[in-house]
């Protein structure tokens, strides 16, 4: 039993140590998504004049949108120290899409 409140403690401790980190990771989760749909607003009425259909300027201005969010995501999982976790992430992403290319 006193193992178990040894680990509690010591996460305890390890959770107040990291709370201007996760302060932070929220600040900048929020700003990226303000962001993403700002820019993404953007996009589409710049490229209203040069593209006519609407779901083309939809997708390019979502893509955009998608892609500004993750940048934040990436951002804030740097901030809260999870480098490694997120390599696995991205290289479990990468052979799963090589995977999936060669599967169809």
């Amino acid at each position: 039993m006193n193992i178990i409140i040894d680990k509690l403690k010591s996460w305890k401790v390890l959770f107040l140590e990291n709370i201007p980190n996760i302060a932070i990771a929220i600040v900048v989760l929020f700003l990226s998504y303000f962001a993403s749909r700002a820019i993404s607003t953007f996009v589409n009425k710049a490229i209203g004049r040069r593209i006519s259909q609407q779901s083309v300027r939809n997708l390019v201005s979502r893509v955009v949108s998608a892609f500004i969010f993750l940048l934040g995501l990436y951002f804030a999982m740097t901030i809260l120290k999870f480098d490694e976790t997120l390599k696995a992430i991205i290289s479990a992403a990468g052979i799963s899409g090589i995977v999936i290319g060669l599967a169809l």
